[in-house]
């Protein structure tokens, strides 16, 4: 089948639908969107919330509870104890299908009497003292952390994966440890203030830096070590220029940000953020290939439309999803 460019039943714009995407919509045995690409985002994240927590009772125990679910809402809620516990039937809430009316108007009816759970994670069933986490999965020792799975001892991180130790960051991919306001970077470790980077050491205010151990406030360094401001320092002059600026203190942390985003205006900067990928468009992509629209994600094969995904293969129109997606 050709190519055909349609017109958006929400925005009025104009969108094209590939050869390879009818393909893939016949597969999935659905018919080929009236929206584009945008609007269609704009409709996965109208109901969903992975951040804003509220106070509120479980419909069940009655205990006050932590959810994603204001009091507001007209949803029955429970907790994790209750919801993954056997003291209700979710067969008990089955009913029939009436075809004679709207099916959007029923299902909204079954979803608002089905309990729902408050946080949608797995603490004490495969995580461990995870309690305050959000879209998580098979961590341990985590709190505030969002859209994550296999982390350990994070506090207030999101969209991380296989990351110990780590503080303030977001988008961590492979075994990321002890790090602190990292983002979108992977296989790091005691790094702080680094962007857009892989295999780093002990690096502080780095941006699209690979394979670099002990430098400082530089960027596009490739396998280098004791740099600062891109310039090659000894082991001793990069010591001791690193101790006079106190990064452990506010005011150190202010002066090297200062002066590092004076830097980062001079150099220059890679039009996209991949590594080792094929075919692909987007940003902040690794390992990756054949996949259009995708934005940080690993292990994508043959997919589309993705964001904050790990290991999608044959998948379009998704907002964060695991390796079983």
């Amino acid at each position: 089948m050709d190519s055909q460019t349609k017109v958006c039943q929400n925005c009025n714009s104009e969108f094209v639908i590939e050869p390879d995407d009818f393909a893939f919509y016949e597969k999935m045995k659905v018919p080929p969107p009236t929206w584009c690409a945008e609007c269609r985002r704009q409709r996965r994240l109208s109901w969903r919330n992975d951040f804003v927590f509220y106070n509120r009772n479980c419909d069940l125990c009655k205990r006050n509870i932590i959810s994603i679910y204001s009091p507001e809402s007209p949803q029955v809620i429970y907790c994790n104890k209750c919801w993954w516990g056997d003291s209700w039937d979710p067969k008990q809430y089955a009913q029939d299908f009436d075809f004679n009316r709207p099916f959007f108007d029923q299902f909204r009816e079954f979803r608002l009497k089905v309990p729902t759970l408050a946080l949608v994670n797995d603490n004490n069933i495969g995580s461990e003292n995870c309690e305050y986490t959000q879209n998580f999965a098979l961590g341990k020792n985590c709190y505030m952390a969002m859209v994550s799975w296999k982390v350990e001892n994070c506090m207030y991180t999101c969209y991380c994966a296989e990351t110990k130790d780590t503080v303030d960051s977001m988008g961590i991919f492979s075994t990321g440890e002890g790090l602190y306001e990292v983002m979108y970077s992977d296989k790091c470790f005691g790094c702080r203030n680094v962007y857009g980077s892989s295999s780093l050491m002990n690096c502080a205010y780095c941006v699209e830096c690979v394979g670099c151990e002990n430098c400082f406030m530089s960027v596009n360094l490739r396998n280098k070590q004791y740099y600062i401001l891109n310039k090659q320092y000894t082991k001793e002059e990069y010591e001791k220029i690193i101790d006079a600026y106190k990064i452990g203190s506010r005011n150190g942390c202010e002066r090297a940000q200062l002066e590092f985003n004076n830097f980062l205006i001079t150099q220059p900067r890679r039009f996209v953020s991949s590594r080792n990928c094929l075919n692909c468009t987007g940003n902040n992509i690794i390992n990756s290939k054949n996949s259009k629209n995708v934005f940080h994600c690993r292990r994508s094969e043959d997919s589309k439309y993705l964001e904050n995904g790990d290991t999608q293969k044959d998948s379009y129109d998704l907002c964060s999803g695991g390796e079983l997606s």
